[in-house]
């Protein structure tokens, strides 16, 4: 699966640029019969779980309504979930009285944003994490590690903060299988205080470092490699500084190569169309984050927002975050994103979108008011313990309009996919290691998937999968012979994207780590209710 079917130019100053897929630059025996795909994945990360409804106990058992998972027809659904048993419904917009067998609607909920994509997204709720015996306390440090790693961390008993896991994270593993293990991209939107960066996790679990300001990791795009905060490699400092000032482009110091493509008479109109449009994609990037409103602001908001690095802990606990500042940021490191990938550079990037509970994060209303930070609109009290003292419905519906600001975020993640034309090329997830609300709990995680990578994935399906515990049973034990599914569902991603077992024939079934704390909590294998037509790890 490993095909290599990108080209680079290189100029003065370190520059080296990936170029989209061109047909008639690819060797005659692979497209005269099929061009063979590069599946990618971006994974986009929310903290603090969805404001979905609640199925805990004493003022949370169903306290607010639904608004962020979709209303499946009568047939499948009640007020009370069963949530030992799953279904899968098909995603349409109709009016609930009009839904026919085995629908679900979204009207009314987070993903009416996404109306336009709902014939390529699975929404998979019930993913569940493992429970260890003896973990410690704080449900924000240990669901991090295993988010993208199926790993729980490497010593249960850590304080919350220096937990690390076992193993290494989905996306790491696809960026060294498939293409540059150095240039891993791995970006956040955030100040970066309580637990910092999380989500993306080396070898073994070593710990990587994101890049927060989008002019770094742009340069980490478009370079021989490093980033503007140091490192031999990278862009060289008359470059950078032309860039900067908006004085040139990376599009003028690689003009004669351009034109010479241009001129080839190989390259098809679609090919001379690409790079005509790939040339205007990387202006557009550059005016957005050389803005100097932007990237050169003295506001010391945006300047806590570029960071490059921010000691753990709550360092500027006096510090508030412009919600729509962090969102801005996101919007334009999924802009990096979708080049890295477009140009083959990248087979993962992960976005992840505050730090590790959103602390100082504050996001807009719609009249344009300031919520209190998104850590207390979750637990629904104004305080940063876990410990929940009350069920404010101002606050859940704040949460709500969180989700619908990540909702708007994750569209522009598929706008550009498909603006680019690589929207069937690989997945793009929106996920968070929370499930709903006040418990952050390991239980009922979203994990939104939006492509089918050639038909191996289910696409257009609401998909709740069985669990092993209601939320009381769970806490008590009970594991009603159901196991934890989170290992599952990378598992099934990991062998759709093209990852294999160690014979390299095998489709990958055993991702996550392979030392946990309890025996019996080592699923391999996939979801079947993840599934589509075509046989999964197919060359696609």
């Amino acid at each position: 699966m490993n095909h290599s079917r990108r080209f680079f130019l290189r100029g003065v100053g370190g520059i080296a640029l990936g170029l989209p897929f061109l047909e008639g630059l690819s060797p005659k025996h692979v497209y005269a019969q099929s061009i063979p795909k590069s599946p990618f994945a971006i994974f986009l990360r929310q903290a603090n779980g969805p404001a979905s409804k609640h199925f805990g106990f004493g003022v949370y058992k169903q306290h607010n309504e639904e608004k962020f998972w979709p209303k499946p027809s009568p047939n499948i659904f009640n007020n009370d979930f069963n949530l030992l048993e799953g279904f899968s419904a098909r995603l349409t917009n109709k009016d609930y009285d009009s839904l026919g067998d085995n629908e679900c609607t979204v009207q009314g909920r987070v993903f009416e944003l996404l109306d336009a994509y709902l014939d390529q997204l699975m929404l998979i709720s019930g993913v569940e994490y493992p429970i260890y015996p003896g973990e410690a306390g704080c449900g924000h440090g240990g669901n991090v590690v295993q988010a993208l790693t199926g790993s729980w961390r490497r010593d249960p008993h850590s304080r919350c903060g220096t937990q690390l896991p076992r193993s290494e994270s989905l996306d790491y593993l696809l960026q060294r299988t498939f293409a540059k293990e150095e240039d891993h991209l791995y970006l956040m939107a955030g100040k970066k205080n309580y637990l910092g960066e999380c989500m993306s996790y080396g070898t073994n679990g070593i710990d990587l470092t994101a890049f927060v300001n989008p002019l770094v990791a742009y340069e980490q795009v478009v370079s021989a490699g490093g980033g503007m905060d140091g490192g031999s490699s990278g862009l060289n400092e008359e470059v950078r500084t032309r860039l900067l000032r908006r004085e040139e482009s990376i599009n003028d110091f690689l003009k004669a190569q351009f034109d010479s493509l241009l001129r080839n008479a190989a390259l098809s109109q679609d090919d001379r169309r690409r790079l005509l449009e790939h040339q205007e994609r990387i202006r557009s990037i550059e005016l957005e984050i050389t803005n100097p409103s932007y990237a050169c602001s003295d506001d010391p908001q945006r300047r806590a927002l570029l960071e490059a690095h921010t000691p753990a802990g709550l360092s500027s606990p006096g510090l508030v975050i412009d919600g729509d500042l962090v969102l801005e940021t996101a919007r334009h490191h999924i802009d990096i994103a979708i080049l890295a990938v477009l140009c083959g550079r990248n087979r993962a990037v992960t976005l992840q979108i505050d730090d590790g509970n959103a602390g100082t994060t504050r996001y807009s209303r719609p009249d344009g008011s300031w919520m209190e930070n998104y850590h207390f609109v979750s637990h629904r009290v104004a305080t940063h313990s876990s410990i929940i003292t009350s069920d404010d419905n101002a606050m859940y519906w704040d949460h709500h309009e969180v989700d619908k600001h990540l909702a708007r975020t994750y569209k522009y993640l598929l706008d550009g996919l498909r603006e680019a034309g690589i929207e069937d090329d690989g997945i793009a997830v929106w996920f968070s290691e929370m499930g709903h609300g006040p418990f952050h709990a390991g239980h009922d995680i979203p994990y939104i998937v939006s492509g089918s990578l050639g038909g191996q994935l289910k696409t257009g399906h609401f998909v709740q999968l069985p669990q092993a515990y209601k939320h009381k049973q769970r806490y008590n034990g009970d594991a009603r012979g159901v196991p934890p599914n989170h290992r599952l569902v990378l598992n099934t991603l990991g062998a759709a994207l093209g990852l294999k077992e160690d014979d390299q024939v095998t489709p990958l079934r055993t991702f996550g780590d392979s030392g946990d704390p309890s025996n019996s909590d080592k699923p391999a294998g996939y979801l079947p209710e993840l599934l589509g037509p075509t046989p999964l790890g197919a060359d696609t």
